[in-house]
């Protein structure tokens, strides 16, 4: 009897982890910068034709100044994040990065908040995610904005993939830094960080086959955190 378990563990075991390796196959593809309603209007059209639901980190004046386009992401069955009130930085990390200002910690809660206020007006939901503008962030800066709001601040963690297309206008440059960093972290889950830029969009078709082939299935940050609870994003 104890010979037939083992025998049964062992030609089990393998279609297991084939199986939770397929379940935690997921990509969050999240959108910084937004609203840009020229990217929008064609982004979001392509997005529901290949099924695909995004995250979309907006900057708070812009959201008060593009409303329509918030609701109508928000009831696509998108997620809207938070990405700061006027995109700035929320902390200096360090002396070297002179292009921030030295914020105080209580005017940092307050552009967060700010822009979550701004968003929940729209959609009725307060964002569950901030992504502080250019990574800008330190771990006690990040504690006191997390317990201040009940926001989760993401830091550009091993699950984060950067598609670098702030700095690309190439569409194929950015779809090689996605499957290369994608492939050398040997298929983790993944939220990927893009910019509402038209080169972004032109790049979208080939990083979706490429991560539809390899196995990923895409979701919502929100829907991310609970398949993959230990990534750190």
């Amino acid at each position: 009897m104890t010979k037939i378990i083992f025998l049964f563990l062992i030609f089990t075991l393998p279609s297991f982890s084939a199986d939770l390796k397929k379940e935690t196959m997921v990509a969050a593809l999240t959108f910084d910068d937004g609203p840009n309603p020229e990217f929008l209007k064609n982004a979001l059209p392509y997005l529901e034709k290949e099924n695909v639901k995004a995250t979309f980190f907006v900057i708070g004046f812009k959201a008060k100044k593009y409303p329509d386009f918030i609701d109508k992401m928000f009831k696509s069955g998108h997620e809207i994040a938070n990405h700061s009130m006027n995109h700035v930085c929320l902390v200096r990390p360090s002396p070297k990065w002179s292009g921030c200002p030295d914020l105080s910690e209580e005017k940092a809660i307050k552009e967060v908040n700010d822009a979550s206020l701004a968003i929940q007006k729209i959609t009725g939901k307060k964002p569950s995610f901030l992504r502080p503008p250019h990574f800008a962030m330190t771990p006690s800066r990040k504690n006191a904005i997390e317990e201040s709001l009940g926001i989760k601040v993401l830091i550009h963690g091993s699950n984060s993939v950067g598609s670098l297309d702030w700095s690309f206008n190439d569409k194929n440059k950015i779809f090689n830094q996605v499957k290369k960093t994608i492939t050398e972290r040997n298929f983790k889950p993944v939220v990927i960080v893009f910019h509402e830029r038209n080169v972004t969009l032109e790049a979208l078709p080939e990083i979706i086959k490429f991560m539809r082939e390899a196995g990923y299935k895409f979701v919502t940050l929100e829907e991310f955190v609970k398949i993959a609870p230990k990534a750190n994003i």
